[in-house]
């Protein structure tokens, strides 16, 4: 992926390509194949995804041209100019020009600024910080975008947008590589019994003893009256009950809950694949 990302300064690659290399990576890895491209996006796209490494890259040489010459480059929109490219793709990924080298993005609560003078001492942090900057405006563009696509744990949340700022994106990220079930259910890769009822209508029901009801996910995960007895009440955040996704909440809390949610993932698992 790093060599992919080089190079790409008077143009930005194909938007199509990018995510086929992304969903191509996720194959060939074998990991959490049927969770939402968007998910797997927001939470380790930024690093990853060519769609957001190559912008990164640009940013990082727009900064040490400043550094070497004592200021930004022209700033021009004609095609195939270097800020053209850039501002482009700010641009697409919902980024708002203020004035010639600065950016803002109203979901991620950032602003990108590239007109700040910079001295040797200072180049290498706020290239950092710039970078970061990229990366949480690309992760609210995604989860704009996936907001805004048919996914159907999306319809049983009310107003999802303003939760980007409130969720601890890095957070959500780790507790994602300690286990495969809580990977799946981080990246909405759970597939409840629900999921089989009409391909196979023996394989859909509640997966406690002594419930004969359709297993879609809440209610096994957290409304069925046969679950185990050390199963914690549902929390208020939709995110957190559905994905494990922390947004401010006491830590004992999304801790049970996500050992709840592993728990009811491997339990799953047991009963579809045995």
């Amino acid at each position: 992926m790093s060599k992919a990302s080089f190079g790409w300064v008077c143009r930005s690659p194909p938007k199509t390509v990018s995510d086929k290399l992304w969903t191509a990576c996720w194959v060939a890895a074998d990991r959490a194949r049927y969770s939402s491209p968007f998910v797997r996006s927001i939470l380790f796209g930024g690093v990853y995804h060519l769609d957001a490494l190559w912008a990164a890259r640009l940013v990082t040489a727009l900064l040490r041209y400043s550094l070497r010459f004592q200021g930004c480059p022209p700033w021009s929109l004609r095609f195939g100019s270097p800020c053209a490219t850039l501002n482009t793709w700010l641009l697409r990924c919902h980024w708002v020009r203020v004035r010639p080298w600065v950016w803002q993005h109203p979901l991620g609560g950032v602003k990108l600024d590239l007109s700040v003078p910079l001295s040797p001492q200072l180049v290498d942090g706020w290239i950092n910080h710039c970078r970061h900057v990229l990366r949480v405006g690309w992760r609210a563009y995604q989860f704009k975008e996936w907001c805004a696509s048919s996914r159907h744990e999306l319809l049983e949340i009310p107003s999802p947008l303003h939760w980007f700022q409130k969720i601890n994106w890095g957070d959500a990220r780790d507790w994602a590589t300690t286990t495969a079930s809580a990977a799946t259910v981080c990246l909405g890769a759970t597939y409840s019994p629900a999921h089989w009822q009409h391909k196979d209508p023996s394989c859909a029901g509640c997966i406690w003893p002594g419930c004969s009801s359709l297993g879609h996910f809440h209610h096994v995960f957290w409304e069925c009256a046969s679950r185990p007895h050390f199963a914690p009440a549902r929390p208020a955040s939709p995110f957190l009950a559905r994905f494990g996704w922390s947004a401010g909440e006491d830590p004992q809390i999304v801790q049970s809950v996500r050992v709840w949610l592993s728990f009811v993932q491997s339990q799953l698992w047991k009963v579809q694949y045995g």
